[in-house]
């Protein structure tokens, strides 16, 4: 089935390139979601009607963030891919990294607020807690995805 015009795909390439990442990278990742066989680098490059380094940087960037996973297949040199089995739990974990390193900035920030306007301080304070329940409870919900799946 070709996925090209498929409203879910260009609505989470969309997406994705709302959040700040390739809308191709995005679209890859909807087609994978409905494929239900591995699919070679020709075969997305063909379906997104873009360049096969195109697909090629996207799918490694997908794999990189364990969204993804390469396949081969004996006699075939060509890589295929999938979508990772633990997707739900490998996207959250990248969700509380990066609130991790945005918590951390902010803390950062703090410190050089210590001798100064309390309001200032309060504030500072007050944002690194809100990041540090959030980070807390979706660790909380993360290992009851991860119990849940095993």
């Amino acid at each position: 089935m070709n996925h090209t015009a498929s409203p879910f795909v260009e609505k989470l390439g969309l997406h994705v390139e709302r959040e700040g990442r390739s809308r191709v990278g995005g679209q890859l990742l909807g087609i994978l979601l409905l494929a239900d066989a591995p699919l070679s680098l020709d075969e997305l490059a063909a379906r997104l009607a873009v360049s096969k380094a195109s697909v090629s940087i996207n799918a490694r960037e997908l794999e990189r963030h364990g969204v993804a996973i390469r396949v081969s297949f004996p006699g075939d040199r060509r890589d295929h891919y999938v979508i990772a089995p633990d997707l739900p739990a490998n996207t959250m974990r990248e969700r509380i990294a990066s609130l991790r390193r945005f918590r951390d900035a902010i803390a950062s920030g703090s410190e050089e607020t210590r001798s100064g306007n309390p309001l200032v301080s309060d504030r500072f304070t007050r944002f690194v807690a809100a990041f540090e329940h959030t980070i807390a409870s979706m660790d909380r919900v993360l290992q009851e995805l991860v119990s849940r799946d095993n």
